[in-house]
């Protein structure tokens, strides 16, 4: 009887420890997992020329060439959004790798609607590979750049799109509203301005009398007595 009941003892005993092994297991295997390594890109919107006063919101996509590859959080219909508000440097999301493999992707940059803009059209390939890291501890990541239908890749780990902007015309005159190169010429009178003048003006007095007539009726008066002393003086030769 004594034997049995150390033989029951033994088997509880051994029950238990079964069942805790059992239980940490999962929890040891756990601890141990290595963790999927992630990638985080950042963005950077460059500005140049006469930029407006209100910031634009520029629209960033980031699109993956297969719809099976790993996207970051917030991502719609397979694509990534993201807003970057004038001129300013912003980073996507994080994105989880669980696999070996080579996952690539696009990321451009959405025209705006300002006219005197020139958009940064550049297309950028963003190429991850994953592979097993040194000793099998876990996952890596290898990030590389490149320009669309370029196989030099990027220095930088980093997506520039610079944004160009004319300087705004401005408003014409509100006196005439029109340009003084397109005014319709002055009409035609026929008669020629007056020529400029260097010569001196006399000054004007308040005496307007005219000296004319007396000036004749003197010359008269000479010429008679020069007359009448010409006929004494014969009629007394003729004597």
């Amino acid at each position: 009887m004594k034997l049995i009941n150390r033989f029951s003892k033994v088997l509880v005993i051994l029950l238990v420890l079964i069942m805790g092994l059992t239980i940490m297991a999962p929890a040891a295997h756990a601890v141990v997992a290595p963790e999927a390594p992630k990638i985080e890109i950042p963005v950077s919107v460059i500005l140049s020329g006469e930029p407006p006063a209100d910031d634009e919101d520029y629209e960033i996509v980031l699109e993956p060439d297969n719809p099976d590859y790993p996207m970051p959080e917030g991502s719609e219909d397979g694509v990534f959004t993201m807003i970057i508000t004038g001129e300013d440097t912003g980073f996507l999301p994080e994105i989880a790798f669980s696999s070996l493999g080579v996952y690539t992707y696009t990321i451009q940059q959405t025209p705006g609607s300002n006219e005197l803009a020139t958009y940064d059209d550049s297309i950028y390939n963003l190429v991850v590979y994953v592979t097993n890291a040194e000793g099998g501890s876990g996952l890596v990541t290898t990030v590389n750049l490149y320009l669309l239908g370029e196989m030099n890749k990027l220095d930088e780990e980093e997506f520039k799109f610079n944004n160009e902007y004319e300087a705004e015309d401005l408003p014409p005159l509100p006196e005439t509203g029109e340009d003084p190169e397109e005014r319709p010429p002055l009409p035609d009178t026929g008669t020629d301005p007056p020529e400029p003048t260097d010569r001196p003006r006399l000054p004007q007095t308040s005496d307007d009398t005219k000296i004319w007539p007396y000036v004749g009726l003197f010359i008269s008066g000479a010429a008679m007595i020069f007359l009448m002393g010409m006929t004494i003086k014969k009629k007394k030769l003729e004597e």
